[in-house]
């Protein structure tokens, strides 16, 4: 038997009123052999026993799949394997964005037996495959795991064509996962991977990160069809993609299809470059909206035009703000991704990148809070400032971290509250916690300080955080 594990709520996470289902987990079992039993066991909901788990060699488990992204997430990954070690259960085995940037720190940690780099399914698969036929694991692609008193790290995976999988196992889910987006009830789907562009603060341009590749749009309502075999009352999908858009063609041939194989449908992109979607025209935006497109998230990161060119963004705060202008007139509410403490940040930058944030909300669109930059390792940024020989925060430091506080070393502890105190701000300045149909004492606090924190936004005025210290309170030190 196989186990695969979410790991608990993180941070705000604990503020929504049902999570998302757990899709990594779905796709990673997709090509796992037929013959192998497997099962998910989603931590957010689920407790897990030490009796439970003691039971787990009897109960014939070959291996367990940990999959996290780096931050929060990652940390509260780090804390089940460290009490599955202590219990004795194993083989672990790492998936996901943190084991893609850790996999050999992870190994070393002994936090896994085996770390899974880049794309997984297929990985993952012949590493189940080889541990089930006592096979060593060597000539698997995208792997780490220890070696003697080293850790191997065998070849880079091939780039995986999500078109391989033939059917997503949703059945092995057995949460309700239906999450509520304002009034509509969602699930998500991946139909693509990787992004054309080469920002240099994105994991994407990491070493190793391959291009972008789409599924077919067949494809793509194909695994709609299986989603909704398992969630029945969903009207309405995520795209968690990196960049939905970076197809036109692709893009509209989707929202063509979708409204004949599933009507009522809506959905909204997780993923966009403002310069892809500048390319529909007018009346292709249109066609999008009636093919069910109700939001678009899209990263812009910075208002300080200096900035945005070194980050390889280059779109001036005019371009910025003509796009939610024209998404919002064609019924499509933009959220436009916004960060802090990105290295040579001034304070006439980060000026501009909140006043960017308020214009956004008076034109109709959404802002996400005003993240914290975390410098990813072998992104082309991070490479740039370790050969400027600045120290960049360990893995353990960014499993500690979170959206809201900076672990750049080039962050002093007064500016790292500042820039807390702006990401809580920016939390409750617009509606977007409403669309996720939050617990009672988000709610509550979202009607409380919204005023205040637009005042904050517009006054450049951060002293004395009480947000900040309510959602500490509600949620944790870090959130």
């Amino acid at each position: 038997m196989i186990l695969l594990l979410q790991p608990p709520f993180f941070g705000l996470e604990k503020g929504k009123g049902t999570p998302s289902l757990p899709l990594a987990l779905v796709y990673a079992a997709a090509l796992l052999p037929h013959d192998e039993p497997v099962r998910v066991i989603d931590l957010r909901l689920e407790r897990l026993a030490d009796d439970r788990v003691r039971r787990w060699p009897d109960e014939g488990v070959r291996c367990i799949g940990l999959t996290a992204m780096t931050g929060l997430q990652a940390k509260a990954a780090a804390r089940v394997a460290r009490r599955l070690r202590e219990l004795g259960a194993g083989p672990l085995v790492w998936g996901g964005k943190h084991a893609t940037l850790f996999g050999p720190d992870l190994v070393r940690q002994g936090l896994a037996d085996f770390a899974v780099r880049g794309d997984g399914e297929q990985t993952f698969a012949s590493l189940a495959a080889a541990l089930r036929d006592g096979r060593p694991p060597a000539d698997i692609p995208g792997l780490c795991f220890r070696q003697g008193d080293d850790v191997a790290v065998t070849a880079p995976p091939e780039p995986f064509a999500l078109e391989r999988i033939a059917r997503l196992p949703f059945e092995l889910l057995r949460h309700d996962y239906l999450f509520h987006k304002a009034d509509r009830r969602a699930g998500v789907l991946e139909t693509s991977r990787g992004c054309p562009g080469r920002c240099t603060y994105c994991y994407l341009s990491a070493r190793e990160q391959p291009f972008w590749r789409g599924a077919p749009p067949a494809w793509v309502a194909d695994r709609l069809d299986d989603l909704h075999a398992r969630l029945p009352a969903m009207d309405h999908v995520d795209f968690v993609d990196d960049n939905f858009f970076a197809d036109r063609r692709r893009a509209l041939e989707i929202a063509r299809l979708l409204p004949s194989r599933r009507p009522g449908l809506t959905w909204t992109s997780n993923g966009g470059r403002l310069r892809d979607l500048a390319a529909f025209t007018d009346a292709e935006l249109a066609e999008l909206r009636r093919g069910g497109l109700d939001r678009v998230d899209i990263g812009v990161e910075t208002g300080s035009p200096r900035l945005a060119a070194e980050l390889g963004k280059g779109e001036p705060p005019g371009a910025v703000l003509a796009e939610v202008r024209r998404l919002a007139t064609a019924g499509i509410r933009p959220w436009i991704n916004l960060m802090s403490g990105l290295p040579g940040e001034t304070d006439d930058d980060l000026r501009q990148t909140i006043d960017l944030g308020l214009s956004v909300i008076e034109h109709g669109g959404l802002i996400s809070p005003i993240y914290a930059y975390l410098p990813y390792p072998g992104t082309t940024l991070a490479d740039r400032l370790s050969a400027e020989g600045t120290a960049l925060p360990t893995a353990d430091d960014l499993a500690a971290g979170s959206w809201s506080r900076s672990r750049a070393p080039w962050i002093s502890r007064r500016r790292a509250a500042q820039l807390a105190a702006i990401y809580t701000a920016s939390l409750f300045a617009d509606d977007k916690l409403l669309i996720y149909r939050p617990t009672l004492p988000a709610r509550l606090a979202w009607r409380a300080l919204r005023p205040l924190s637009r005042w904050r936004l517009r006054r450049k005025c951060f002293g004395l955080p009480i947000e900040s210290w309510l959602l500490r309170g509600l949620f944790g030190e870090n959130w």
